[in-house]
């Protein structure tokens, strides 16, 4: 995948303790570049901590450092929470990652 197509900045947010969900909150982290789409479906629960409904799909260099569970703000100031990433396109390639979101009301 072409990274010159990952035109826009995100800002990742991230709890101290990953494994803790509810009132602990979410602390500063990164930031990184990537593309988004807006996609539709539901999702289950994946890797056994966030279920939701797939509302767009972020497309990042593959060593993006993102899990499920972060938070993600777009350059609009519009939070997404990260349902699911995969490491490697849907070509099988490692060019790029795949992060699943829901964008939050």
């Amino acid at each position: 995948m072409n990274t010159k197509w990952f035109s826009e900045l995100f800002y990742v947010e991230r709890k101290a303790d990953s494994e803790t969900w509810g009132s602990e909150a979410f602390a500063s982290e990164t930031f990184f570049r990537g593309f988004m789409e807006p996609m539709g479906g539901a999702l289950g629960t994946t890797r056994g901590k966030v279920s939701g409904n797939l509302t767009h799909k972020i497309y990042a260099a593959s060593d993006t450092d993102i899990i499920a569970g972060d938070k993600v703000v777009n350059s609009s100031g519009v939070e997404f929470i990260v349902l699911w990433t995969q490491s490697k396109g849907i070509t099988g390639r490692f060019d790029h990652m795949e992060i699943d979101v829901e964008q939050v009301a």
